[in-house]
Parts: C-alpha cells; structure tokens; sequence
C-alpha cells in the first residue's frame, strides 16, 4: 500500500475516470462503425442512423462526476 497524499488521490482517479470514459467512446466508436457497415450491406439509410447513434464526446462534468463516483465507491468502508 502506498502512502500517498489526498492530491496524488485524486489525480489518480481523475485518469482512472479519464480512461473509463475513453474506453467507453472508443467503443462507442467501434459500435457505430461496424453497424454502418452492416447498414451498408443493407443499403438502410446511414444518414438517419447516424444522426440518431452518434457518440457524443465526454465533458470536464463528465469526467469528474466519473471520479466522484470511483472515489465514493473507494471510500466506502
């Protein structure tokens, strides 16, 4: 166990939560881009698909409410 200070704390879970939620928009990503392919092989329509699955990008909110959450869950004894 390291002894670290509550500031090294939280910069850990601010990348932690940084790299769930890039985990989670990559995906996203990937989601999308195999359906358009199947959308595709189907000649369905791609523009309303798109308009409608877009992943959206994550924010500063986002990200902290995300290291908020990883932080109570950590604090939880």
């Amino acid at each position: 166990m390291s002894n670290k200070n509550p500031f090294e704390i939280r910069t850990d879970l601010l990348f932690l939560a940084k790299d769930y939620l890039e985990k989670q928009q990559e995906l996203a990503w990937e989601f999308q881009k195999q359906a358009i392919e199947k959308l595709n092989e189907n000649t369905t329509d791609v523009t309303k698909f798109l308009e409608n699955n877009k992943p959206q990008n994550y924010t500063v909110s986002d990200l902290i409410s995300k290291a908020t959450e990883m932080y109570n869950f950590v604090s939880k004894k």
